[in-house]
């Protein structure tokens, strides 16, 4: 069972440690900013349906309803001019989310509650490589997009990520109100919907980062519009 829980009461370190390996050299730091969304009622579970539906299987109904309704969802989004798809640059908002694993943008020709978000387009991109698979992901709070994926070079605070597959989604649902573009998912490869590569293990194999391993400082002052910082390739004590 993946969640994203949070302490708005702790500063937290979630640091995720895959294999001993090393490469590259140095770490790389991606401030986040908190993401308030406009709509309050929704509920705070980032975790995709299937995964939750697997859980409740053997869950008492006591664990079910906490998993459904009582979870603390931190939104955590890095700088608009940090993170780029394509050649030229294509920014987005993009929401860190340990909770999933697929990466998702809205589409240039996104055709359902797309107003308001910044969308890609692959005709504007030199280094855009078609893929076509059907992508779809429902979120435990009802929220859902749905689309095709395509490969193309993720750029994100000066380092590119070759040869990334992601999902450029023409329906949302549910999403109206979100300060995001999308979704960086940072959980394990099983979690994808089609069996894609995550960014953050395809950063690594890549050799960008000197070591397996991201993580969160949280800021405990709720109040500050820094929500923290995201490290690649380590921690910082």
């Amino acid at each position: 069972m993946m969640l994203k829980v949070t302490s708005t009461l702790l500063v937290m370190f979630i640091i995720v440690h895959l294999c001993e390996k090393s490469a590259g050299n140095d770490i790389f730091r991606i401030p986040i900013h908190r993401a308030h969304r406009l709509s309050s009622y929704r509920t705070n579970s980032t975790v995709p349906m299937k995964i939750m539906a697997n859980s409740q299987k053997s869950l008492s109904s006591y664990a079910k309803t906490s998993l459904a309704t009582s979870s603390v969802n931190e939104n955590l989004t890095n700088e608009l001019d940090v993170y780029f798809i394509g050649t030229p640059p294509q920014t987005f908002r993009i929401d860190f989310d340990t909770g999933s694993s697929d990466l998702w943008v809205p589409s240039s020709q996104c055709r359902s509650s797309c107003n308001g978000f910044n969308k890609y387009n692959s005709a504007e991109s030199a280094t855009y490589v078609t893929n076509g698979e059907k992508f779809s992901i429902g979120y435990g709070d009802g929220s859902s997009a749905s689309g095709i994926l395509s490969v193309n070079v993720v750029t994100i605070n000066g380092m590119a990520v070759k040869n990334q597959a992601f999902a450029e989604c023409t329906y949302l649902v549910g999403m109206t109100g979100d300060i995001n573009d999308g979704i960086l998912g940072l959980a394990f490869p099983r979690l994808t919907s089609d069996g894609e590569k995550p960014f953050f293990y395809n950063m690594w194999s890549q050799g960008l980062i000197p070591q397996a391993i991201f993580s969160f400082y949280l800021n405990p002052d709720t109040n500050a519009t820094s929500g923290g910082e995201l490290i690649f390739g380590g921690a910082d004590p």
